[in-house]
């Protein structure tokens, strides 16, 4: 099943009353990590992808582990993920969303260092520690005039970009379901969910055998330490 999460942008927020960039994702992330959902895949174009990641950076803020695990990719398509060179410096101070897309903005800067810091974007690599794995994907036009390459591929693993024919707008509207971007999206979607299964099974099989090791040689505050250095929930 699919859901959408629909939010006013650009020309769209003209006379109307409408929630800040980070409400927004902050509103999101509530939605993810109250979802019944176990798995997520996030599909998000241009400043729609920008409030997925947002709503990521939310969540590993805020330390809900637990909705993370949930998320089992993102498709990025035509994201300014560094923001757009097209966006003039004076047109900054005329709207709350052309600072955002600004290049080089700071809330960008601090969404790309949670991710960063936080997320493993390659499917053929395994997090380790207090880092997430979600494979990130990235949809790219070739004539995309408003997003260059370097922004909307940020971070993302080369064998998981698609470069397609069309603009900026084009991209995001196919026409059937034999569009090169949406078969692509559509497999990387089912793609992800797999990988989600296969790794979510394999953690909590791990997490279940360590548990039993804590349980059978800590007592008391070394059992409930260890317990929490393995991510188990006190009984």
């Amino acid at each position: 099943s699919s859901d959408l999460y629909g939010y006013k942008s650009g020309f769209a927020r003209i006379g109307h009353l409408t929630a800040r960039f980070d409400h927004q994702t902050e509103e999101l992330a509530h939605q993810l990590r109250d979802c019944d959902y176990s798995q997520i895949v996030l599909v998000g174009h241009s400043m729609g992808g920008l409030l997925c990641l947002g709503a990521i950076r939310h969540l590993i803020d805020t330390g809900a582990s637990t909705a993370i695990h949930k998320i089992a990719g993102i498709v990025l398509v035509g994201t300014p993920q560094a923001g757009s060179t097209r966006v003039p410096f004076w047109a900054r101070w005329m709207s709350p969303d052309l600072k955002l897309l600004a290049a080089h903005s700071v809330a960008l800067l601090e969404i790309q260092r949670r991710f960063t810091d936080h997320v493993v974007a390659s499917m053929f690599e395994q997090s380790y520690g207090r880092r997430f794995t979600i494979p990130t994907f990235a949809v790219i036009g070739t004539t995309d005039l408003w997003v260059d390459d370097m922004s909307s591929t940020l971070r993302v693993p080369s064998d998981q970009v698609k470069r397609v024919t069309g603009s900026h707008t084009d991209i995001s509207k196919p026409a059937d379901a034999d569009n090169v971007a949406f078969r692509f999206t559509r497999d990387r979607v089912s793609a992800s969910l797999d990988f989600h299964r296969k790794s979510e099974a394999a953690r909590d099989s791990i997490q279940k055998r360590l548990s039993t090791l804590v349980s059978e040689n800590f007592q008391g505050i070394e059992q409930q330490l260890a317990n929490s250095m393995i991510g188990v929930e006190p009984k």
